[in-house]
């Protein structure tokens, strides 16, 4: 968003990296978002159609394009597609808000998957929640 208002993929192309980088982002993460930009653009990848795919499909087609992993295609499910049972299993600050809220330590995505069993079908808003009260903190 720049100023409140969404910005557009042909928007995006068009700003240099310089001002990118002097908005925080890495010389690389700036070139990846403007690759994605670019192919959204061309047609290459319909963000549209994407939300009409399972999510292991939308996660697939998006770790193929350079600069985006795992974490990020599940932000993507959450955020952008709005769906409501996207546990991101990476995430560091899911597994501290465990710890902290629970009491429990979590040391691999299998001990995180049986954990936020209890959550399905809505993990995404649990996460939601337990992003929310770390931030309170």
């Amino acid at each position: 968003m720049i100023a409140g208002n969404p910005i557009k993929p042909d928007e995006f192309s068009r700003i240099p990296v310089t001002r990118l980088k002097e908005a925080g982002l890495s010389t690389a993460k700036s070139e990846y978002i403007k690759e994605l930009a670019s192919k959204v653009i061309s047609g290459d990848l319909d963000l549209c159609e994407l939300q009409k795919l399972p999510d292991r499909k939308v996660i697939e087609k998006l770790v193929e394009q350079r600069g985006i992993g795992l974490w990020t295609a599940q932000m993507f499910l959450i955020f952008a597609c709005g769906r409501t049972d996207v546990l991101a299993t990476k995430d560091a600050g899911l597994r501290r808000a465990i710890q902290l809220f629970y009491g429990r330590e979590i040391n691999s995505d299998e001990a995180f998957q049986s954990f936020a069993e209890r959550w399905k079908p809505y993990r995404s808003f649990a996460s939601l929640y337990l992003w929310r009260a770390l931030d309170r903190m």
